[in-house]
């Protein structure tokens, strides 16, 4: 399965390793209220053999075309929203398994990240997000983990509480969802 999607999504995540993005005053935004997670996000890149220098000097070819505009380097934007994803998951309530008011301040930031991304990254012609698409072919192993252990809890929730928990899921983390759920309801 994790062969079948990295093979899936290889074409998309290269695109996105050479893609760069103009920086615009809300993306911008976004970047300034993350700057807590870059720390996390450089030491993820670096243990990937990457660099992390976003919005710090040389950013690309890019710059040359446009050099009085700020651009980043997709990949490094996509390393911040993991980073995101994982402070936001180190925020959860051991008693109740959900969020604490910072791990929700966290989804949020990594959502309107994702949101801004997506709209960058939208063919005109097709309306299609080459990110998003490049998100649902492969979900990290850490978010499909996730997605399956909420849906194993499903059967024990109210049905307002599952809309709440697949809200904002990608095709695969949905699919995960699903199989946890399944699983739940045949282990009963």
């Amino acid at each position: 399965v994790d062969a079948a999607r990295k093979a899936a999504a290889g074409p998309l995540y290269d695109r996105v390793r050479q893609t760069t993005l103009a920086v615009d005053p809300v993306l911008e935004s976004l970047l300034e209220r993350s700057a807590n997670a870059f720390g996390v996000a450089k030491r993820i890149a670096e243990a990937n053999g990457q660099k992390f220098t976003l919005l710090e000097g040389s950013p690309g070819v890019d710059a040359l075309m446009l050099p009085r505009q700020k651009v980043a380097p997709l990949s490094q934007i996509d390393t911040l929203k993991r980073s995101l994803y994982d402070l936001e998951q180190s925020h959860i309530n051991p008693e109740t398994g959900r969020l604490n008011e910072l791990g929700n301040a966290y989804k949020d930031l990594r959502r309107e990240l994702v949101a801004k991304i997506d709209s960058l990254t939208t063919d005109p012609k097709t309306g299609e997000s080459f990110y998003r698409s490049a998100r649902d072919a492969y979900a990290g192993p850490s978010e499909l983990r996730a997605a399956a252990n909420l849906g194993n809890q499903a059967m024990s929730k109210d049905a307002w509480k599952i809309g709440q928990m697949t809200d904002g899921m990608s095709e695969s983390e949905l699919q995960a969802f699903r199989i946890g759920a399944f699983e739940s309801l045949r282990k009963k």
